[in-house]
């Protein structure tokens, strides 16, 4: 308990990054719980590296995925689509289904920072309040980014208890839904008395032109590859014989790392080849996506580094 509340006082009051004060920390709680000092350095290693074992694959390319969608105007190409269809009465309920569409292949932070010059746009052009857009597609890469893999915190939570991602998916997606409708168009019923002016000069977003966005649906399938892979790996689980030759290969497809691996692959040439880009450009864009996130994984990773602590010292 004193671990946990240093923790919080180094990261919160001491301003401490998280990576160090976890690491800290849980080298303060295994001499304090007397965890012998020769295992303190192996344990804390093992806890980091069984950790991002798992996760660094999954994390990294699912960041690669979202910022290749961003760069190439395919989450653009997504909300203007489907904004068109729903008209502008339904206009929160299109933003809503946006951010969970992108949602799944973008961090939350990268989805609000892609998302939210968007949301300014729909808003002055629809002549509506800004929080009817705003807050569905904030709930919308909430609930994605807190519930369903690939993101760091479902499919950590999913190693650590031996849980199937696929599962973890299927699930996810049941509770995401009802969830996103709630916190998203239907709380703004409850906030049409705040009326916030959109901020002059805040940001200045790149909008792409037509014929510079792929197509909405090379677009929407790109970004759905992994779930649809990972649901059907988890469909076949339940549903066939398992020593069969389909479920065999939708156990290996539907694996993560092999998942992502493959949704990435299918993106560097809808969102990279396919639109003219040069390979060494799209490299480019897969190095700032890792850059984005290797705070993230270290973070994570130190988590599982007191995880470990806590389970070999016999807490």
């Amino acid at each position: 308990a004193i671990g946990i509340l240093v923790l919080f006082f180094l990261i919160v009051r001491v301003k401490l990054n998280s990576f160090l004060a976890l690491l800290l920390v849980a080298g303060f709680v295994g001499i304090a719980e007397g965890l012998p000092v020769a295992k303190l350095i192996p344990t804390i290693e093992k806890g980091l590296g069984g950790t991002l074992g798992g996760l660094a694959i999954v994390v990294c390319f699912g960041a690669i995925l979202g910022k290749l969608m961003a760069e190439s105007g395919g989450a653009q190409r997504i909300a203007t689509t489907l904004i068109n269809v729903f008209g502008r009465k339904n206009v929160k309920w299109a933003v809503c289904l946006t951010g969970f569409i992108v949602g799944i292949a973008l961090f939350y932070e990268i989805g609000f920072v892609l998302l939210i010059p968007l949301v300014f746009t729909i808003a002055a052009e629809a002549k509506i309040p800004l929080l009817e857009v705003g807050i569905p597609m904030a709930a919308a890469l909430s609930v994605t980014h807190g519930f369903l893999p690939p993101h760091p915190g479902p499919t950590a939570i999913a190693i650590i208890y031996n849980a199937d991602i696929g599962v973890t998916l299927v699930y996810g997606a049941i509770i995401a839904i009802p969830t996103a409708i709630v916190a998203g168009p239907v709380f703004y019923n409850f906030t049409k008395g705040i009326n916030p002016e959109i901020p002059k000069g805040l940001y200045n977003p790149k909008i792409f032109e037509d014929h510079e966005m792929p197509g909405f649906g090379v677009s929407v399938c790109s970004a759905l590859v992994p779930v649809v892979l990972m649901a059907a790996s988890a469909i076949a689980k339940l549903a066939l014989d398992q020593s069969s030759p389909v479920a065999v290969a939708l156990e290996f497809l539907g694996q993560p790392d092999m998942a992502l691996t493959i949704s990435v692959a299918i993106a560097v040439y809808t969102f990279g080849l396919a639109r003219g880009k040069k390979m060494d450009e799209i490299m480019n864009t897969v190095k700032d996506a890792i850059l984005a996130i290797a705070m993230i994984l270290l973070i994570v990773g130190a988590g599982g580094a007191l995880k470990q602590i806590l389970i070999d010292s016999g807490v």
